[in-house]
């Protein structure tokens, strides 16, 4: 791996029960479905893969030293081996990804 690279680890895949016909009433389901063909099974949770992953990068220069980062910050940022400069900032806004992105 290399030291002036940037990156973050975030999950690909949701658990999210499956959502009920009745509330996905525009859907491209057939119109004349029988009571016996197979629905599936919605009492455990369905792993799904995100279709969209929102991220924000900041790579302006940020001239500061380590003791003003604010606490909010800390945590995404990562110093330059020769700890001087910081490497630009990556974060996964997991707020505006949406059950219905999935």
């Amino acid at each position: 791996s290399k030291p002036e690279v940037s990156y973050t680890l975030n999950r690909l895949t949701q658990h999210t029960i499956p959502q009920a016909e009745t509330f996905n009433l525009l859907g491209g389901g057939e119109g004349g479905e029988t009571p016996s063909s197979k629905s599936p099974d919605r009492s455990r949770p369905a792993n799904h893969l995100r279709s969209k992953i929102v991220l924000s990068v900041m790579n302006d220069p940020v001239t500061m030293s380590p003791r003003q980062v604010p606490g909010e910050l800390a945590h995404v940022i990562s110093l330059s081996p020769d700890r001087k400069h910081y490497l630009p900032i990556i974060f996964v806004d997991e707020l505006t990804m949406r059950l219905k992105d999935l």
